[in-house]
């Protein structure tokens, strides 16, 4: 989202900061400098623990700042500085049922570099189930998560007995094509991870550039979630839908 960018000086705004932590009046992010981990919690219970971005190191400090958006307002903003230069951005604006998650990337080096693939976060996903008895429903179809082959766009994650579900999705899509895996790891948790694809985008020595944005949220009923994805996508594009016709 090329206008999350302006980090402003923290003010008094509808939502709640304080050290390693932000909310509003959906979510609550926190980040663990020590773990270099990140949590997002919906009513007092975390849905996404182990949250790993790229980049960030272990002993990352973030800063609290808040972002002006055109299109979302006034948010507030967890900056992580990452290894080469760039940061790693959890961000919230009010009433929105997402958490968005951006990075930013530095060319360090005296050379033109290029970037072809990048995955800016992963996370486990607690529903309160064991992870084989949750399905996540993608551009694939709707699978085990055992069976998931990835998804292109979005990526849902959802207990079929009462529709509790996280709903992932890449926000922008401006040079890159975003896509979103689901997994069983070891600990027989859901685990999911984004993954954007560039081709070659050519940074020259001392550039910076700002990555697709992903967006993270828990809804009660999934599939309300994918609707508010979509409102998102559409808010960020400024997208104009005709009238719906009736067919009667």
């Amino acid at each position: 989202m090329k206008s999350l960018i302006t980090l402003l000086a923290a003010g008094a705004l509808p939502l709640a900061a304080r050290a390693g932590e932000i909310s509003n009046d959906v979510l609550t992010v926190a980040y663990d400098p020590v773990a270099a981990q990140f949590s997002v919690s919906a009513q007092g219970k975390a849905f996404v623990t182990a949250g790993k971005l790229d980049g960030v190191f272990a002993g990352a400090q973030d800063k609290a700042g808040v972002v002006e958006d055109a299109r979302f307002g006034s948010g507030r903003c967890l900056a992580i500085a990452c290894e080469n230069g760039g940061e790693a951005r959890l961000v919230l604006f009010p009433g929105q049922p997402f958490v968005f998650i951006q990075r930013t990337f530095t060319n360090t080096s005296a050379k033109e570099r290029e970037i072809r693939s990048i995955s800016p976060a992963s996370f486990t996903i607690d529903l309160g189930k064991p992870a084989d008895k949750l399905v996540s429903m993608g551009t694939g179809g709707l699978l085990g998560l055992d069976r998931d082959p990835g998804s292109y766009l979005f990526l849902t994650v959802a207990d079929p007995s009462n529709r509790h579900g996280v709903v992932t999705g890449w926000l922008t899509h401006d040079r890159g094509d975003g896509v979103v895996f689901g997994s069983i790891d070891r600990d027989k948790r859901a685990c999911v991870r984004g993954q954007i694809d560039y081709g070659r985008l050519r940074l020259a020595a001392g550039a910076s550039t700002t990555l697709e944005t992903m967006v993270v949220g828990w809804f009660g009923d999934a599939r309300i979630g994918q609707e508010h994805f979509a409102d998102a996508m559409k808010k960020q594009y400024a997208i104009k839908l005709r009238p719906q016709v009736s067919a009667f």
